[in-house]
């Protein structure tokens, strides 16, 4: 089972601005759900792709732990190491090269 989510536990109340940390974590891939719980101190990205998920733990990790904000990736078990480059850019290619084709195909057809 790959793991989209990232969760931050503890968020300061100047912290918890949906839009900002959204635009946060959009430049790790798409994201395909965003919740906040002021009440909890807490925000859950769900990534679509696993590989934004993990790139955001690793990156976003230590920023937030310095200011006393835990970043859960996986209750279950460790993360799993830093995608590399070819990794990021071959499930890049999986989520938009059959969109891509299937525009061709349609655009072909209306030809």
């Amino acid at each position: 089972m790959d793991i989209t989510e990232v969760t931050l536990v503890g968020l300061p109340a100047e912290m918890l601005d949906e839009q900002d940390l959204r635009r946060r974590f959009l430049r790790y891939g798409l994201i395909s759900s965003f919740k906040v719980s002021p009440d909890k101190h807490d925000a859950t990205v769900k990534f679509v792709s696993p590989i934004s998920a993990n790139r955001a733990y690793h990156e976003e990790k230590e920023t937030f732990e310095e200011l006393g904000v835990s970043v859960v990736y996986d209750k279950r078990e460790s993360p799993q190491p830093e995608p590399t480059l070819v990794e990021t850019e071959l499930a890049a290619e999986r989520v938009y090269k059959p969109y891509t084709y299937q525009r061709a195909k349609e655009r072909q057809a209306q030809q």
